[in-house]
């Protein structure tokens, strides 16, 4: 796959096949994803992939883009023989990704889901985002060169998913924090969105489902961060012609691994409606 290798896992047997992908910085796409791609398992075809950087795959000196992670994510697909019609899941950053690859190959999509997605504005020309960004790089590599990153993340007080998780699928997801933590890749993926956008365009009428955290915490502290998400939800349903959004109550950001009963429900529900 160009200069790296590409890590994906696929389960269970039926259609559409649902393509599962992280967000930004800590994402590994089978630790964020265990319980829902476990069950959706039993009844079609699930598969989980790590961009670039992240989980299990290598790094690349190839370009950061959108453009440039969908036409990877469509090799990959090709060579592993991954049959559409494709139902594309993101998470957080992810969510321009899957509407990218709708965008560029319609004809293999049956449906896009967002899971407390960002759009291209939530980052265009936010320059205090890339800041942030770097910063956190800097901070996370800093604390995982010297041990104290495991410390902070096997800290109950501070480590908020291991619950929801497999005790090997945790010890993995931890193991892989360590050591791929805001790698270089996932700083260029936000440098990429603040300096060059994605380019417009509509999913015309592919299925679209915006599910939405309610972000109490969020709308209660942090204001301007939460009108930002609030306003990126706007932008998403208003790609498609045929959208819809749901929101996931007492949840956060992370509620595809907090909540993953609530995310099994809906998804169900969508398959059924675009089946029918």
């Amino acid at each position: 796959m160009g200069d790296g290798n590409l890590h994906i896992y696929g389960k269970g047997k039926g259609t559409p096949t649902i393509i599962f992908t992280c967000g930004n910085g800590l994402g590994f796409s089978l630790g964020n994803y265990y319980p829902i791609f476990s069950k959706l398992a039993e009844t079609t075809r699930v598969v989980v992939y790590d961009r670039f950087g992240y989980g299990w795959s290598s790094s690349t000196s190839n370009a950061r883009t959108i453009e440039q992670i969908n036409k990877e994510l469509y090799q990959l697909l090709k060579k592993s023989n991954e049959k559409a019609p494709f139902l594309l899941v993101g998470h957080s950053l992810g969510a321009i990704e899957v509407v990218g690859f709708a965008k560029r190959y319609p004809e293999l999509v049956v449906g896009v889901v967002t899971l407390d997605g960002t759009s291209p504005s939530f980052y265009r020309n936010k320059k205090d985002l890339s800041i942030q960004n770097i910063m956190a790089s800097s901070i996370t590599r800093f604390l995982s060169f010297t041990g104290l990153l495991r410390i902070l993340i096997n800290l109950k007080s501070l480590n908020t998913t291991s619950k929801f998780l497999p005790e090997e699928i945790d010890k993995t997801t931890k193991m892989i924090s360590y050591n791929r933590i805001y790698s270089n890749e996932a700083i260029e993926e936000v440098q990429n969105l603040i300096k060059n956008g994605e380019e417009e365009g509509t999913l015309n009428d592919i299925p679209l489902l915006v599910l939405t955290a309610d972000k109490l915490v969020m709308k209660q502290k942090q204001k301007k961060l939460y009108q930002a998400f609030e306003n990126s939800q706007n932008d998403l349903l208003m790609l498609s012609s045929n959208s819809k959004q749901i929101i996931i109550n007492d949840a956060d950001h992370l509620f595809l691994i907090k909540k993953p009963n609530a995310v099994i429900k809906e998804l169900q529900n969508f398959l059924n409606d675009i089946s029918n």
